[in-house]
């Protein structure tokens, strides 16, 4: 996991007082997304004897994670291999923000998301936005930030270009909350108002979003289930309890003052 990029930080902050609450100890190791460190780690707990891994791993291989006989459960990453998968609903978020920006009267938007090297269940926000846009007539161009922007979690270059090759914009989706605290930082540097010239929706509903000016709209995962569901699915698992591969939890939009309407 990039365990300084506030999503994580906030959703580890909630896992360990999930796994004290239910009698567990919890270990975290940043792998910085280097697949053979996440291979270690997973021989490590496997050899001693841990309850189970909740893994944030982009890129790990089915492979690898058939090596180990251990509960196993990817947040925000499609089930491979015999590991269960706990996602939010992100094509419906997708689609939630699209909506809400047409109804504040958006027809000109701009999607800026993450780059993976591989399809994460996270994209479908883009699938989800774009589809309403298209359903309503609306312009919309999709931009990707490179890994290297996501790692330093700075966007701005990103950002300028979007301005600068989509200046009739008038809405803003960004798949996470980090990238639309820096859309805010850009436009104010840039002397564009939001909400009255550009509206900003965010994804994940971070504290970061009630502590910008003005504060973020945003789609809100469920991060209390997504935890308390993990753990349940390993003590379930070493238990001998059917359990099920994927589950999906919904997302529910936030307005703040990033699309409020005077």
């Amino acid at each position: 996991a990039h365990i300084i990029h506030p999503y994580f930080a906030k959703v580890l902050s909630k896992l360990e007082k999930e796994c004290t609450k239910n009698n567990y100890k919890l270990f975290v190791y940043n792998s910085g997304g280097d697949e053979e460190k996440e291979e270690h780690v997973l021989r490590i707990c496997q050899n001693n004897f841990v309850a189970g891994v909740v893994l944030f791993s982009a890129d790990i291989s089915e492979e690898i994670l058939e090596q180990f006989h251990i509960p196993i459960v990817l947040v925000e990453r499609n089930a491979i291999g015999k590991a269960h998968s706990i996602q939010c609903d992100n094509i419906a978020g997708g689609e939630a923000a699209a909506e809400h920006l047409i109804s504040h009267g958006c027809k000109d938007m701009v999607v800026i998301g993450t780059m993976n090297t591989t399809q994460m269940p996270g994209d479908t926000r883009e699938d989800g936005f774009l589809r309403v846009a298209v359903r309503n007539h609306c312009a919309c161009a999709v931009y990707r930030s490179s890994p290297d922007e996501y790692n330093n979690m700075e966007y701005y270059p990103l950002i300028e270009q979007v301005l600068d090759e989509h200046p009739d914009c008038d809405g803003i989706f960004c798949t996470s909350d980090m990238i639309a605290a820096e859309v805010l930082q850009v436009c104010n540097r840039r002397g564009i108002s939001i909400p009255d010239q550009i509206k900003v929706v965010g994804f994940d509903d971070v504290d970061l979003t009630k502590r910008t000016s003005p504060t973020i709209t945003t789609s809100h995962q469920p991060m209390d289930e997504i935890v308390h569901r993990a753990v349940s699915i390993i003590t379930d698992v070493n238990e001998g309890k059917k359990v099920p591969t994927n589950t999906i939890l919904p997302v529910t939009l936030v307005e703040r003052e990033s699309t409020a309407v005077h």
